[in-house]
C-alpha cells in the first residue's frame, strides 16, 4: 500500500505540472494528461494489467507496462529529435 501511495504522489505532481503548462499544444497535453490517467488507475487496479496482458497475449501485466513504457519512450525520442531539427 505504501508504494500505491508514493506513485500516486509522483503521478499527482506530474499531472499538475502537465496541466499548467502551456507552452505545447493542447491535443499533447490532453494525450499525456490521459496516459497519466491511466497510470493512476493501474496503480489502485493492477490486477488490471494481468487481465489487459493476457487478453493481447503477453505473460504478465508487468511485462505489457514495460513494453508500453519502451513505445512510449522511443515515440518521445522521435518527436524531441524532430523538434530538434525544427530549430536547427
Amino acid at each position: 500500500m505504501m508504494i500505491q501511495v508514493f506513485l500516486s504522489f509522483l503521478l499527482a505532481c506530474v499531472i499538475i505540472l502537465v496541466a499548467v503548462q502551456r507552452t505545447t499544444s493542447r491535443l499533447f497535453r490532453v494525450s499525456i494528461l490521459t496516459i497519466l490517467a491511466l497510470g493512476l488507475f493501474l496503480v489502485w487496479a493492477p490486477e488490471t494489467t494481468n487481465d489487459l496482458a493476457a487478453a493481447l497475449g503477453v505473460g504478465r501485466g508487468a511485462d505489457l507496462i514495460l513494453y508500453f513504457w519502451v513505445v512510449i519512450t522511443l515515440a518521445l525520442m522521435v518527436f524531441l529529435y524532430l523538434k530538434i531539427l525544427r530549430l536547427g
